[in-house]
C-alpha cells in the first residue's frame, strides 16, 4: 500500500500569518509558505511572530523543498529563520527571489540560499511531488 498523503499547517489556519503547511507522503515532504504574523501591539519590543517549526525540524522528515506562492510577508516573512535552522532548497517566482534573498542576507549571513526559479505553468517535480504552479490574480506580482 502507497504512503498517504498528509497535510498539516503549523500556523495560518484560523489567523492571519504565519501561513506554513507541511505536505507528506511516508517521510517525504514538502512546505509551502513560510510566513510571519505581526504583533499586535500587545506585547512591547515583539514585532513579528513566527510559526512553531519543531514537527518539521524533525531529521527523520526528509523536506524536499520550501515553495513560496508569493511575497506578502505573511507568507515569507519566517523564511530565513526557517532556513537558518534548517536549510533546504527554495523554490518561487524570480521576483520571489529577489525579496527573499534579500531578507536573507539581512538575517543571517551563514544561509547558502539555494533558490530555484519556477515560471507558472511550468511544472517541475520536487522529489517525489509533481508540481504545476498557476499564476493568479493578487495583490503583489508573479503570484503562484
Amino acid at each position: 500500500m502507497k504512503d498517504v498523503l498528509k497535510i498539516f499547517a503549523l500556523g495560518g489556519l484560523g489567523e492571519f500569518g504565519k501561513n506554513f503547511l507541511v505536505v507528506c507522503q511516508g517521510q517525504d515532504a514538502i512546505i509551502l509558505d513560510c510566513g510571519a504574523q505581526f504583533s499586535d501591539g500587545r506585547n512591547p519590543g515583539l514585532d513579528i511572530i513566527i510559526p512553531d517549526f519543531t514537527p518539521a525540524l524533525d531529521e527523520s522528515l526528509i523536506i524536499h523543498g520550501l515553495l513560496l506562492t508569493h511575497t506578502h510577508e505573511d507568507h515569507i516573512g519566517s523564511v530565513p529563520y526557517f532556513l537558518h535552522k534548517r536549510n533546504v532548497p527554495v523554490y518561487g517566482s524570480k521576483f520571489t527571489q529577489a525579496l527573499v534573498s534579500h531578507k536573507c542576507r539581512e538575517f543571517f549571513h551563514r544561509i547558502k540560499l539555494q533558490y530555484e526559479v519556477i515560471d507558472e505553468h511550468q511544472a517541475f517535480d520536487v522529489g517525489p511531488f509533481h508540481i504545476t504552479p498557476v499564476a493568479m490574480a493578487h495583490s503583489i506580482p508573479e503570484a503562484l
